[in-house]
C-alpha cells in the first residue's frame, strides 16, 4: 500500500513538473504583417518576444495562464489559455491604436500573405525615430523602388518617386482621402510638414495597388494614416533640436474612451528653421484634431488637419562647377573649360553646397529671398461608419479642403556680378517719371495666388456574400474650384508696374490705365479652373486558407471649364474691335471660347466644360503555398484623364489633339517567411501610353503689327515601358541584431516618337507668324532613358539592441543608373533619340540611435537623434538636361554650349551635407 501511494505521488510530482510547447503568432489585426518583438507575458514580468516573424514559444507546466501581449502603438490583447497535457498553440491579432477599422475600406490597407501587391509600411516607431524635421517622402528612400529627394533644399520642397513615375503619377491617400492636386496631379509636402507626430502608419504600395478608386496610381499609392482614440488615456511633448536653428516643438493628447463611446486625440506642431542651404528659412504650424463617438451601430468621426506655413526656397539650378569644380573635374568638366570661365567669371564658380543663387540684398542693405511660398490649408473630413447587418458595412464620408496661398518670386533683377558675390541684385526705382507722372519700379516681388475650394464625398458599401466572398461598391464624387493670379506684393518704393497682358493690340503701346499695376491689383495672368469628377467603382474579393482573390472595376467622368478673367490678350485686332462693338454683358464666340464684355478694359473668356470618360480594370490573385511560402500575381488596364493643365492653355485654348492615358501593367511576386529570415521579390511590367508632360512649353512669337505673343504647345504620344525586379529581405541572427536589406533594378525607357503643333490664338498653325521657324516639328525618344529618379537602388541597415529599450540603426544606400529630366522637344533633328546626362552614382550613410527611460507611474521619456549624410558626401538628386542653355545668369561659355547632353550642359541641385539632429519625448 505505501509503495503504491508513494507511485501515485511521484506521478503526479512529474506530471506537475512537465512542461509543454505553448506556441503562436502575434500579428496586426488590419495588415496581418507580423509583429517582430512583440512581448507576450503569462505572469508578472515572465515571458518573451516575438522572433523576427511574429512568432513565439512559451514552455509552461499544467495549468490555466492569462497570456498578455503588447507591442509600441498598438491596444494590449490578453487570452486565457488551459495547458493540460498537450501543446498549444494561439494566434494573436492585435488593433493598432489608431482604431484602423475606420479607414480600413476607404484606404485599402493592403495585408501581408493575402493582397496580391508589392508594398511596405512605415511604423509610428520608425516615423518617431528617423523623420526628425524632415518632409514625409525622406522616410521612403528605404523603401523599394522608391527615389525621394529634397529638391532645392527648402523645407516641404520635396519629390518623390516610385517604379520612375512621379508624385503626380502617384495616388496619395490621408485616411482613405485622395490629396493629388486636383489640376496637375501634384503633391505639396510644405503643406503637410508637421504632420509626422499625427500619423500612425504610411504604406506604400508599388504598382497598381489595392484602391478601389480611380485614383492616378500608375506608380504606385501612398496611404498615410493617421492616430486614432485609444482605449487608454495618454499624452506625449516633444522637443526637437537640430543644424541651422532647426528647432520644432509638439504635444499630443488621447482623451482614451469617455463615457458610452467618446473620445479625442489632437496634436500641435511648430517649426522653425533657418535653412541648410543659403537663406531657406521656414516656420509653420500644424494641428490636428479627431473625434469619434460611437452609437449603437454607427461610429461617428470628425476630424481637421491643416498647416500655416512659409518658407523660402532655391528655385534655380546651377551647373557642377558652379558648386564645387573638383566634383566638376571628376564628371566631365575639362581644365580648358574650368579656365575659361575663370578668365571673366572667377566669381560664379565652387560656391559650396549651401549656395543659393535666389537671394540678395536690396538698397538698404536687406537680405531678401527672391522665391518664396506660403500656404494655409486646413482639410475637414466627417465620416459615419455603420454596421448596417452582420454581413453589411457602409461607411461615407464628407471632407472639405480649403487652400490658401501661393509662391513669390522677384522680377526685374540685375545680372549677378562680382560685387554681389553670384547673387542677384535688386534694381531701385526709375528716376524719371512715367505714366501718369508716377514712379516706375524697378525689381518688384510678384506673387502667385493659387487659391482653391475643393470638397467630396466618398460612400462604400462592404457585402460579406459568404464567409469566403465580399463585395464593395461605392462612389467617389469630387468638386473642386482653384483661382490663379498674379499681383505685385513689394515695389521697392517705386508706385507701379507695367502688365504685359494690357498691352494695346494696335499700337504696341500699353494702355495707361489698365497697364498700371500696384500692389494688390491682378497682372500677368488671372483665371479659375472649375474641375467636376464623379466615379463609381466595385470589387469583389474572395479568401480561403489558401488563396485570395480580387477584380476591380472602376468608371469615372471628368469635367474641366476654365475662366479668363484677362481675354483680351487673347483676342486678335479683329476681334477686339468686333467685341468693342457690342454692348456691357454681350458675348463673342471665337473657336468655341466665349468672350464676355465686363468693361472697357476688362473681359472674360470660359471655355465651356470639356468631359472625359475613363475606367480601369484590375486584379489580382495570391496563394499560400505553405505556411513559408506565397505567390502572388496581379494586372491591370487604366484609363487616365488627361490632367487640366494638359487641355487648356494660358491663353484658354484647348490643346490640339488632346488625348486619354493608357497604362497596361503585369507584375509577379513571392513571399518567404522563415523564424530568422523573411523576404520578398517582385517583377514589374508596365506600358504608358500617351504619357502628360510634366509642364507645358511656350514660344514667343511676333503678330502682323509687330505684338510679341506667347503661344503654348502640348506634347502628345509620349509612351514609355517601365520594367523592373524588387528585393527586400530581413534577418535576424541574433535576438539584438536584424539586418533589413532592398535591391531594386530597373530599366525605365521611352518608346516613341510623334509630332507637337504650335497653333496661333485662333486655333490655326502658326506659320505666318513671325518667330516660329515650324508649326509642326516630329520628336522621337525611342530608346532614352526616363529621367528625374535612379533605376537602381542599393540599401543595407543594421539594427542593433544592445540593452533593452536602447537601439542603434545604421543605413547604407545607394542610387544609380539616374538621368537627367529633359524636354521631349530637345529631341529633333540630330539630337532625336539622344541619351540624357547620366548623374554620377552614390552612396551615403544614415546613423539613429534612441533610448526609453521608464519613469514613475507608467511615464517615460524618450531619448534619440539621428545623423543624415554623415559621411558628408558630395552628390547630385536632381538634374535638368541641358539646363544651362535657357539659364540666363550662367557664364557665356556654357550656354553657347547649348544642348551638349553632358554634364556641362546640365543643372543640377547638390544634396544637403551632414546633418543632425536630437529630440526629446516625455510621455504620460
Amino acid at each position: 500500500m505505501k509503495k503504491l501511494l508513494f507511485l501515485f505521488v511521484f506521478t503526479a510530482q512529474v506530471a506537475l513538473a512537465q512542461v509543454y510547447d505553448v506556441t503562436g503568432v502575434i500579428k496586426d489585426a488590419t495588415t496581418s504583417e507580423t509583429l517582430i518583438g512583440a512581448t507576450i507575458l503569462y505572469a508578472d514580468g515572465k515571458g518573451t518576444q516575438a522572433d523576427i516573424n511574429g512568432k513565439f514559444v512559451l514552455k509552461l507546466p499544467n495549468g490555466n495562464y492569462t497570456l498578455k501581449t503588447s507591442f509600441i502603438g498598438y491596444e494590449v490583447v490578453s487570452r486565457k489559455i488551459v495547458v493540460n497535457g498537450a501543446p498549444v498553440n494561439v494566434v494573436f491579432n492585435l488593433p493598432t491604436q489608431n482604431n484602423l477599422k475606420e479607414v480600413e475600406i476607404t484606404a485599402d490597407i493592403a495585408k501581408n500573405r493575402e493582397t496580391p501587391v508589392a508594398f511596405s509600411s512605415i511604423s509610428a516607431k520608425q516615423i518617431q525615430q528617423e523623420l526628425g524635421t524632415r518632409d514625409l517622402p525622406a522616410l521612403l528612400n528605404s523603401t523599394p523602388g522608391v527615389y525621394a529627394t529634397e529638391g532645392g533644399g527648402g523645407a516641404g520642397d520635396s519629390r518623390i518617386n516610385v517604379r520612375g513615375f512621379d508624385q503626380r503619377n502617384v495616388g496619395m491617400m490621408l485616411d482613405g482621402i485622395p490629396f493629388n492636386d486636383m489640376e496637375n496631379g501634384a503633391v505639396y509636402w510644405s503643406n503637410w510638414s508637421g504632420l509626422g507626430g499625427a500619423v500612425q502608419t504610411m504604406q506604400v504600395q508599388r504598382g497598381l495597388g489595392a484602391s478601389k478608386l480611380a485614383l492616378p496610381s500608375v506608380g504606385g499609392t501612398i496611404n498615410v494614416i493617421t492616430k486614432g482614440i485609444t482605449d487608454k488615456r495618454g499624452g506625449r511633448v516633444t522637443l526637437s533640436q537640430g543644424n541651422n536653428d532647426n528647432i520644432s516643438c509638439g504635444a499630443s493628447f488621447n482623451s482614451g474612451i469617455i463615457g458610452k463611446g467618446f473620445g479625442v486625440t489632437a496634436s500641435v506642431n511648430y517649426q522653425q528653421s533657418e535653412g541648410y542651404v543659403d537663406r531657406t528659412w521656414s516656420k509653420g504650424f500644424s494641428y490636428f484634431l479627431k473625434m469619434q463617438r460611437r452609437f449603437n451601430r454607427h461610429l461617428v468621426s470628425f476630424s481637421v488637419n491643416g498647416v500655416k506655413q512659409s518658407h523660402a526656397q532655391r528655385f534655380t539650378k546651377t551647373t557642377m562647377a558652379g558648386i564645387d569644380t573638383a566634383y566638376a573635374l571628376k564628371n566631365g568638366f575639362s581644365q580648358t573649360l574650368l579656365d575659361t570661365i575663370r578668365i571673366t567669371d572667377e566669381y560664379s564658380l565652387n560656391k559650396g553646397l549651401r549656395f543659393n543663387r535666389d537671394w540678395g540684398y536690396t538698397s538698404n542693405g536687406t537680405a531678401l529671398n527672391s522665391s518664396t511660398n506660403y500656404y494655409t490649408k486646413p482639410v475637414i473630413s466627417l465620416s459615419d461608419y455603420w454596421t448596417f447587418r452582420e454581413n453589411i458595412y457602409w461607411s461615407n464620408i464628407v471632407y472639405l479642403s480649403v487652400g490658401r496661398g501661393g509662391g513669390g518670386i522677384a522680377q526685374n533683377t540685375g545680372a549677378t556680378t562680382p560685387a554681389s558675390n553670384g547673387q542677384i541684385t535688386f534694381a531701385n526705382p526709375s528716376a524719371t517719371p512715367g505714366l501718369s507722372g508716377l514712379t516706375p519700379a524697378g525689381s518688384y516681388l510678384r506673387g502667385s495666388a493659387n487659391n482653391h475650394f475643393w470638397y467630396g464625398a466618398l460612400s462604400t458599401i462592404n457585402i460579406t456574400v459568404s464567409e469566403k466572398l465580399k463585395w464593395q461598391i461605392g462612389t467617389d464624387l469630387r468638386s473642386y474650384s482653384g483661382t490663379h493670379y498674379q499681383t505685385p506684393v513689394n515695389l521697392f518704393g517705386g508706385d507701379y508696374v507695367l502688365d504685359y497682358a494690357n498691352k494695346n493690340q494696335a499700337s504696341g503701346n500699353y494702355n495707361n490705365t489698365a497697364a498700371i499695376k500696384k500692389i494688390g491689383d491682378h497682372l500677368s495672368y488671372d483665371y479659375s479652373s472649375s474641375i467636376r469628377w464623379a466615379g463609381a467603382f466595385s470589387q469583389l474579393e474572395y479568401k480561403n486558407e489558401k488563396l485570395s482573390a480580387f477584380i476591380n472595376l472602376t468608371n469615372s467622368y471628368s469635367f474641366y471649364n476654365r475662366i479668363d478673367q484677362f481675354a483680351k490678350r487673347d483676342l486678335v485686332l479683329s476681334d477686339t474691335t468686333a467685341l468693342l462693338a457690342v454692348g456691357y454683358g454681350d458675348t463673342l464666340v471665337r473657336n468655341g471660347v466665349k468672350y464676355t464684355m465686363n468693361s472697357a478694359e476688362a473681359r472674360t473668356a470660359e471655355t465651356g466644360w470639356k468631359k472625359y470618360v475613363n475606367y480601369s480594370v484590375k486584379g489580382g490573385v495570391n496563394y499560400n503555398i505553405n505556411e513559408h511560402n506565397n505567390i502572388f500575381v496581379n494586372a491591370g488596364y487604366l484609363v487616365l484623364p488627361p490632367r487640366f493643365v494638359n487641355v487648356f492653355d494660358r491663353n484658354n485654348k484647348l490643346y490640339s489633339d488632346v488625348k486619354n492615358q493608357y497604362v497596361k501593367s503585369v507584375e509577379l511576386g513571392y513571399g518567404l517567411k522563415h523564424k530568422m529570415f523573411s523576404a520578398n521579390v517582385n517583377a514589374y511590367y508596365t506600358l504608358w501610353a500617351n504619357k502628360p508632360p510634366d509642364a507645358t512649353s511656350s514660344v514667343t512669337a511676333k503678330d502682323e503689327n509687330d505684338n510679341e505673343i506667347i503661344l503654348y504647345y502640348n506634347i502628345n504620344g509620349v509612351n514609355a515601358r517601365h520594367t523592373g525586379i524588387e528585393f527586400d529581405f530581413s534577418y535576424k541572427p541574433i535576438k539584438k541584431i536584424t539586418i533589413d536589406g532592398v535591391i531594386s533594378l530597373a530599366d525605365w525607357i521611352y518608346t516613341s516618337n510623334s509630332v507637337f503643333n504650335i497653333l496661333d490664338i485662333n486655333g490655326n498653325y502658326a506659320d505666318s507668324l513671325k518667330g516660329i521657324p515650324f508649326s509642326q516639328q516630329a520628336f522621337s525618344a525611342k530608346g532614352v532613358h526616363v529621367g528625374n529618379a535612379a533605376q537602381n537602388q542599393f540599401v543595407l541597415s543594421v539594427n542593433y539592441e544592445p540593452i533593452k529599450n536602447l537601439n542603434v540603426k545604421l543605413r547604407g544606400t545607394y542610387f544609380g543608373k539616374n538621368y537627367a529630366n529633359f524636354e521631349p522637344s530637345s529631341l529633333k533633328g540630330s539630337n532625336a533619340n539622344r541619351e540624357s546626362w547620366k548623374l554620377p552614382n552614390y552612396y551615403t550613410f544614415d546613423l539613429y540611435a534612441g533610448y526609453k527611460f521608464l519613469l514613475p507611474k507608467k511615464h517615460s521619456l524618450d531619448l534619440g537623434g539621428g545623423i543624415i549624410n554623415m559621411l558628408n558626401q558630395k552628390y547630385i538628386t536632381d538634374a535638368q538636361n541641358n539646363g544651362a542653355s535657357s539659364t540666363s545668369y550662367l557664364n557665356k561659355s556654357l550656354k553657347d554650349r547649348g544642348y551638349g547632353f553632358d554634364a556641362t550642359s546640365a543643372t543640377v541641385y547638390f544634396a544637403q551635407g551632414l546633418r543632425w539632429n536630437v529630440n526629446v519625448a516625455f510621455n504620460f
